[in-house]
């Protein structure tokens, strides 16, 4: 498999289940303190979830050694891009009464701190299957 197919499979796999520890994170917040504490972990976490997503679709647009520049560039693209949306997204979130901001940075802030674990692990659990 060359990496490129095993660097978009990694990003889905990341993706997936960082929605799936999102929608768990939602669900506990909901028994433990209510259904807008719930919405406003899952606003935030969904947000990093997305703005992820964007920028794995901009890193693998391209792949091969022919295409090093454009693999650069679309890499630079998607994080801008994935800045901007952030900044937008947080504008109009903090625009909405009901949402408690302090549960919507935590929310996003826990998926962006997972984000390296959950590849870690991934990774691994993947090349154990390969070997």
């Amino acid at each position: 498999m060359d990496l490129a197919k095993a660097g978009k499979r990694l990003a889905k796999q990341m993706l997936v289940l960082q929605f799936a520890i999102v929608i768990l994170s939602g669900m506990v917040f909901f028994l433990m303190d209510g259904l807008s504490s719930a919405i406003s972990v899952v606003t935030g976490g969904t947000l990093s979830v997305l703005t992820n997503a964007v920028f794995a679709f901009y890193v693998f647009r391209f792949s091969g050694a022919s295409k090093t520049r454009e693999v650069v560039n679309s890499m630079k693209k998607g994080n801008k891009l994935k800045l901007l949306l952030v900044l937008l997204a947080f504008m109009a979130i903090y625009q909405i009464p009901f949402l408690d901001k302090a549960k919507v940075i935590l929310g996003f802030c826990s998926m962006l701190l997972l984000q390296y674990p959950i590849l870690i692990i991934l990774h691994r659990v993947n090349n154990k299957h390969v070997a």
